[in-house]
């Protein structure tokens, strides 16, 4: 499967997310990674403020400190 992901990083510019850094990053996991296309994509990027509507290109729903302390770098 090729994972090929559109985001905008922090300095604003365009990059493209392939699927070996999708498959590292959720090798690191204990949580959940999710993906647009995912089934449940949708219902974990909603917010409770309705007025915000993003779409990221990973969502990461960490089981604990060492998932988040893990994928920051």
């Amino acid at each position: 499967m090729v994972v090929l992901l559109e985001a905008i990083i922090l300095s604003g510019s365009k990059s493209v997310i392939g699927d070996e850094v999708v498959e590292e990053l959720n090798g690191k996991l204990r949580g959940q990674m999710v993906l647009p296309g995912d089934d449940t994509y949708d219902e974990v990027r909603t917010v409770w403020n309705a007025m915000i509507d993003r779409k990221p290109a990973i969502i990461v729903r960490c089981a604990g400190p060492p998932d988040s302390a893990g994928i920051c770098y």
